[in-house]
């Protein structure tokens, strides 16, 4: 369908989703659009920086006739409880990725990628985790968290209920689920049953490329300056100054300071009686996603 995003990898988070994206952007009959994370369609979530309908179609290029997959990377959207009907309402015949990876290490990584990015300020998963409670109940959420809903460890990795969304509403033949560990382990079938999927030549590539690390900051007050810019009353100050200027221009002073301090680091290694508590957690979401996905599977076992 012309004149509309026609691909969309919804997730999960720090489940290869960002490989991905840079695999297919060098790919010539693909657009990913000016903005790699629009979240357009998860409605029900505070997200940083919004876009509006205009914005997320002036991002792409329609009328060239050479692209055939126009595509959205929005992790997100797996999360969100209306991303799927919004996305079906906005284009039905549009195909969906879902990535995923076992709870406890999806889990690992995404306290990481949240801590690094000031969402959560709670170094700790273990901290975090036991803190799920009193954020359901409004209390201990960092002021810089756009939505507490971000932090609810014991929810966000029910990649079962979050599947139902997608397999329950688009076409079968629309819908594929891939695996971070068939990602690594396969890359050329990977790849292959890709192309397969979103109806596009082969460019001769192979592999993946890198996969995104975790990430910290090379000094501990560049964190600080960081969580300081990412408050939600700075960010209101300074949106208010821009508007009292005419000023409509996003500059992303902070993103460009983070990523310009920011290196490798290494993720949490949780304890093993604390790993066995998550996987208890989500053993029958996990069955049941595993189930669900069986026959959606981008890459055959």
């Amino acid at each position: 369908m012309t004149g509309k995003v026609n691909f969309f990898i919804v997730g999960a988070p720090k489940c290869g989703t960002t490989t991905l994206h840079h695999f297919l952007i060098g790919h010539p009959s693909v657009d990913f659009g000016a903005r790699k994370e629009p979240h357009l369609f998860a409605t029900d979530l505070q997200m940083k920086g919004t876009i509006t309908d205009s914005e997320y179609r002036s991002g792409y290029d329609f009328e060239n006739s050479e692209t055939r997959v126009f595509g959205d990377a929005s992790v997100m959207h797996l999360y969100s409880e209306r991303a799927a009907e919004n996305i079906f309402d906005y284009n039905p015949f549009a195909k969906i990725l879902i990535m995923l990876r076992p709870p406890v290490d999806f889990l690992v990584s995404y306290h990481h990628e949240q801590y690094y990015n000031q969402v959560e300020d709670r170094p700790s998963l273990r901290e975090g985790w036991t803190l799920v409670g009193q954020r359901r109940a409004g209390s201990k959420i960092p002021s810089s968290c756009p939505d507490w809903r971000f932090l609810d460890y014991g929810e966000i990795a029910r990649f079962d209920v979050q599947l139902l969304r997608y397999i329950s509403r688009f076409p079968s033949e629309n819908v594929r689920v891939g695996f971070l560990d068939d990602m690594k382990q396969r890359p050329e079938e990977f790849i292959a049953a890709l192309y397969s999927f979103l109806d596009l030549s082969t460019d001769g590539r192979q592999e993946l490329g890198h996969f995104a690390s975790a990430k910290t900051y090379r000094r501990g007050w560049q964190k600080w300056l960081v969580r300081q810019a990412s408050n939600s009353t700075v960010q209101t100050l300074w949106r208010s100054f821009k508007s009292n200027l005419g000023i409509t221009r996003r500059f992303k002073f902070v993103h460009r300071f983070r990523v310009a301090n920011t290196i490798s680091g290494e993720k949490e290694r949780i304890e093993k009686d604390f790993a066995r508590e998550i996987e208890e957690h989500y053993s029958k979401s996990w069955e049941s996603a595993q189930q669900l996905s069986a026959s959606f599977r981008l890459l055959a076992n």
